[in-house]
């Protein structure tokens, strides 16, 4: 599985916030499905499923403050779930 990592998903964040307000960041709760899915492998082998859930949930918030710098506090964290596609 391959993990991307780029900032193509900023003009869909600053999309959503244009359309719904940055309001919508402060009572939103974020969905990562797939929960049940293997983590990828990095250089070292296998990653824990802990590292992973840990990683892609900073790479979320990061992309999200890079994305509306001005309505967010360096402190600020997305209410984040995860869930399993059944």
């Amino acid at each position: 599985m391959q993990v991307r990592r780029d900032q193509s998903d900023i003009p869909v964040l600053r999309a959503l916030t244009n359309s719904l307000g940055a309001a919508m960041w402060f009572n939103c709760i974020l969905v990562l499905t797939h929960a049940a899915a293997a983590p990828p492998d990095n250089n070292n082998g296998p990653m824990t499923y802990d590292v992973y859930a840990n990683q892609r949930c900073h790479t979320l918030q990061q992309a999200i403050r890079c994305a509306l710098f001005r309505f967010f506090s360096p402190s600020w964290r997305a209410l984040l779930f995860f869930v399993n596609n059944w």
